[in-house]
């Protein structure tokens, strides 16, 4: 098993040839999978040096051994077993489009329990050039921590921003994606990305494990440019991992009851949400609140998350049940 300076390295020279997943079944797709041979570590991470050009291939060669490549070039077994499940859920690399949907409710509490652990690391993290990340199971961004100004331009272009969702499904091979399905912590160097637009990225990522159910909670994790890359990124994110899931398991994190997260909402927020629960359209609200559409969908933005629903029914029903409580 190649360790995090052998994964870095390797991931920012990897030769791609991702046509067999696009081009055939991916069921019957069997991609190139790690090694017991040495990663190079005669380059440095983020080497601009050309890649060996591949062999010509022929008619009768396989598809999936249609590339030649170098010792330490292969793909590692998980990032392999990704990238074909990424195909197989339709996933273009050429294509990015990170979907919104606010984190359901059940995240709460990760969300809570994280909030100290992350506001620590990303004191520590000043001047690094990484950003933290906090994902509930599905993938779902619910905090983040970027010290950089310029990263955090990075990451809201690349939708890496809470209320977006990061799965498999979306945007394919991701550390978060692995972390959830491998339920161990995980490290994605720049090629290793099935997408294209993260490329430039390396992140790690840490699943949080509900120490009584047993159940995966969602992940903690790094992202960063590739030549801020550091092999720390794995360590980091298990102990924070770690430090979660004793807050968890200690008692210091209970469920915010309907009530608290209705409080959580400002004044505005109120309005919007009250409206919306009539059954008005966003134009609609917007008329009567003399604001835009534009503002009206922000706001919704916000009381999705706070509230943790995922749709206006959902949003109707936790207001009418406030209301009959009051």
């Amino acid at each position: 098993m190649p360790n995090a300076t052998q994964i870095l390295r390797n991931g920012s020279r990897l030769i791609r040839n991702r046509d067999a997943l696009l081009c055939s079944d991916p069921g019957g797709w069997h991609p190139p999978l790690a090694t017991d041979e040495p990663l190079g570590t005669d380059e440095p991470l983020g080497t601009d040096e050309p890649e060996a050009a591949d062999e010509p291939q022929t008619g009768d060669e396989p598809l999936a051994g249609s590339q030649r490549r170098e010792p330490g070039r292969w793909l590692r077994a998980e990032i392999a077993a990704s990238w074909q499940r990424s195909a197989a859920h339709g996933v273009r690399p050429d294509r990015f489009c990170v979907p919104y949907a606010a984190p359901d409710a059940s995240a709460d509490i990760l969300r809570l329990a994280a909030a100290p652990v992350a506001d620590a690391v990303g004191t520590d993290l000043a001047g690094t050039g990484v950003s933290l990340l906090v994902s509930d199971r599905e993938a779902c961004i619910l905090d983040r921590r970027v010290p950089d100004a310029g990263l955090r331009n990075t990451l809201d272009r690349l939708c890496l921003a809470p209320g977006f969702r990061y799965g498999e499904q979306a945007v394919g091979t991701t550390a978060i994606s692995v972390a959830l399905s491998q339920r161990r912590p995980a490290l994605v160097a720049a090629g290793e990305h099935y997408s294209d637009t993260l490329t430039a990225m390396v992140c790690a990522a840490a699943p949080v494990i509900d120490p009584v159910a047993g159940d995966v909670l969602g992940t903690i994790g790094l992202a960063c440019r590739a030549e801020e890359a550091s092999t720390l990124m794995i360590p980091l994110v298990k102990r924070a991992a770690r430090d979660i899931e004793q807050r968890i398991a200690g008692g210091l994190v209970t469920r915010p009851r309907e009530g608290d997260r209705w409080d959580s909402l400002t004044v505005a927020e109120r309005d919007v949400a009250m409206i919306i629960a009539e059954g008005a359209t966003n134009r609609e609200a917007a008329a009567r609140l003399y604001l835009s559409p534009h503002t009206i969908d922000y706001y919704l933005r916000q009381i999705f998350r706070k509230l943790g629903v995922a749709s206006r029914v959902e949003l109707t029903r936790l207001v009418v049940t406030l209301a009959a409580r009051a």
